[in-house]
């Protein structure tokens, strides 16, 4: 399993003509009062997608030591207004919701065959990664890992993740250093300035490439059948 990110290959897509004037009518606090209500949701989720697919090449960028790459697309995140309808910075909020995805989708994909492993080839446990992971990784990234392994485990049940798995990546984020940022990407306050906003995506960023790294190291999950 080699990780290279995703999303389209040219840029400029990311952010359709459309939605880069709505964005610029916006003020640093939400949209602009002459813009239609209605037409909220639907330019938040636009612009959380755009953020979602320039951070996705950004992370895919640093892994593959481009940083200069990286830097500009993530200064095309930072630059993104706050969206009061959301209630958040999309670029803190895609980066940190990119790094959730990343683990709970694989720990969700191998649920079935760690219940039923006479039933499959092979058997993947993200736990076992994240163990070693606490032996590998900046203790600094560790804390952040470890905010993102103890939502995975309380939202469990509803991701149909294995209880074995659950238990493991309970155990396995007890190792690492209690969390010292927001508890969120989503909860980042409006007030929050560009350095900040730019210094907590790199982090979250930072994480999921050295996560990854960790489990493309030991072989990572195989298909199972």
């Amino acid at each position: 399993m080699s990780w290279q990110g995703g999303g389209v290959t040219n840029d400029r897509r990311d952010l359709p003509a459309e939605l880069e004037a709505e964005m610029a009518r916006r003020t640093p606090y939400g949209l602009h009062p002459e813009a239609k209500t209605g037409a909220l949701t639907e330019l938040s989720e636009a612009a959380a997608d755009a953020a979602r697919n320039l951070l996705d090449k950004a992370a895919s960028r640093l892994a593959r030591g481009q940083d200069d790459r990286a830097d500009r697309l993530i200064a095309r995140v930072v630059a993104m207004p706050y969206d009061e309808h959301w209630g958040c910075w999309h670029g803190t909020a895609m980066a940190g919701q990119l790094l959730f995805d990343a683990l709970s989708t694989i720990a969700e994909e191998w649920a079935e065959a760690q219940e039923s492993p006479e039933d499959y080839e092979s058997v993947y446990w993200l736990h076992e990664d994240m163990n070693w992971a606490v032996d590998v990784m900046d203790p600094d990234n560790l804390a952040v890992l470890r905010e993102t392994l103890e939502t995975i485990v309380a939202d469990a049940t509803l991701l149909g993740i294995s209880p074995r798995e659950s238990r493991g990546l309970a155990a396995a984020a007890e190792r690492m250093p209690a969390p010292s940022m927001p508890k969120s990407g989503w909860t980042v306050p409006p007030d929050a300035s560009e350095m900040r906003r730019e210094e907590m995506i790199r982090i979250y960023l930072d994480v999921l490439v050295d996560v990854m790294r960790v489990i493309d190291t030991s072989g990572g999950p195989q298909d199972s059948k």
